[in-house]
């Protein structure tokens, strides 16, 4: 094998401890959990607004929808930056305690988180509902085009039947005028009166089958009728099952966006908490020795009061107070603390003195930086 080749897995293999295995992984999860409550904001928009709509329709006139758009996304960034903040101490303390729930701040903590996100669930799932629910539209629409389509098959059986309709009428006037003439022609003029009679009897049986054609074109109408609501309701069968596909769709994704804003927040809290317990014997005594330090410095300087130039107090009084004040191991830490502000020029010896070289916020700067050198230590062991 080469050797760059293996420094290269060389590098790889050392970093796949817990720490290198799930950074990128708490870091995914944590940014995708903010894009999860991005997404619990726009759903549960579609469900609020129109109740804050409707609310405040009552006292506002202008600009309403801007301002009730503004006031549901407002309350909704609120409900989801106060259940972030819920969902990861309830995470904090499940991990510390090592998921025991005996601590009733855990119990109190898991029922505020899980009120929290059923209550962000119902909103997100209502408002995907809303959001993908057009069986109102869409009924209106059919039933528009029902309207129309049922005028334009009225109107043309309407034309069909005028013929017949027509028709009835001419003949029903001539039956009534041979009827009047029948009356006026003498009895002993049988032949024309039978021939009157004759024309009427003729008429009737057109105006009968007339009226049968007239009755077949109103059935072939209902038919008609029917069959275009048939074929609506069909229609809307098909959107009724396409709502409800997409209703089903929104509820996984909701309950998705939720799982997700979970997730995250729990894993950065557990990863956080691991990564801290794995480093603390190591690396703890060192931070403990800076904030130690930084405590000592504030009392050395008077916090800020002394200046460069000025006299350090000496380090047998400086025992001594903090001897006074009960403070553990105070000889031993007085020493190496007086050593490391000499080892990095914040104070200097002149014969029997002491003098601070640095001012005060200067020096807290140098002793924070004095964390950097714990890595490069820790690489040599």
């Amino acid at each position: 094998m080469e050797s760059k080749k293996y420094e290269k897995i060389r590098n790889r293999v050392k970093k796949m401890n817990f720490e290198g295995k799930y950074k990128q992984l708490s870091n995914w999860l944590f940014g995708f959990s903010f894009f999860g409550n991005i997404g619990s904001i726009f759903f549960s928009y579609f469900l609020l607004y129109p109740i804050f709509f409707n609310a405040l329709n009552k006292y506002i006139n202008n600009n309403l929808s801007l301002i009730s758009s503004i006031f549901t996304v407002l309350v909704m960034f609120m409900f989801e930056i106060v259940k972030r903040i819920v969902v990861k101490n309830f995470s904090f303390d499940l991990v510390k305690s090592k998921y025991s729930f005996k601590k009733l701040s855990v119990v109190y903590l898991f029922i505020s988180s899980f009120t929290l996100i059923s209550l962000s669930f119902y909103f997100s799932v209502n408002g995907a509902i809303n959001f993908t629910d057009n069986d109102r539209i869409i009924r209106n629409e059919l039933n528009n085009e029902l309207t129309i389509n049922k005028d334009s098959v009225r109107e043309k059986y309407e034309i069909d039947k005028l013929y017949f309709i027509n028709e009835n009428k001419r003949l029903r006037e001539q039956n009534s005028e041979l009827r009047d003439k029948i009356i006026e022609t003498p009895l002993n003029y049988r032949t024309t009166r039978k021939e009157y009679q004759d024309i009427i009897d003729s008429n009737n049986k057109i105006i009968e089958n007339n009226e049968n054609k007239i009755n077949n074109l109103n059935q072939d109408l209902e038919n008609e009728f029917i069959l275009l609501q048939k074929n609506i309701d069909e229609k809307i069968g098909e959107n009724n099952d396409e709502n409800s596909t997409s209703i089903i769709v929104f509820i996984l994704i909701s309950s998705f966006i939720e799982f997700i804003i979970i997730l995250g927040i729990y894993f950065n809290v557990y990863y956080e908490l691991t990564v801290y317990k794995l480093n603390e014997g190591i690396l703890e005594k060192y931070f403990k020795k800076r904030d130690n330090y930084l405590i000592l410095l504030g009392l050395l300087y008077k916090n800020g009061n002394l200046n460069p130039g000025d006299l350090v107090i000496g380090l047998n009084r400086f025992k001594e107070l903090l001897k006074e004040n009960n403070v553990p191991d105070s000889n031993k830490l007085v020493v190496s603390f007086f050593s490391d502000l000499e080892y990095n020029n914040i104070v200097k010896t002149q014969g029997k003195r002491k003098y601070f070289v640095v001012d005060y916020e200067t020096a807290k700067e140098i002793i924070v930086k004095m964390g950097e050198n714990i890595d490069i230590f820790n690489k040599l062991k």
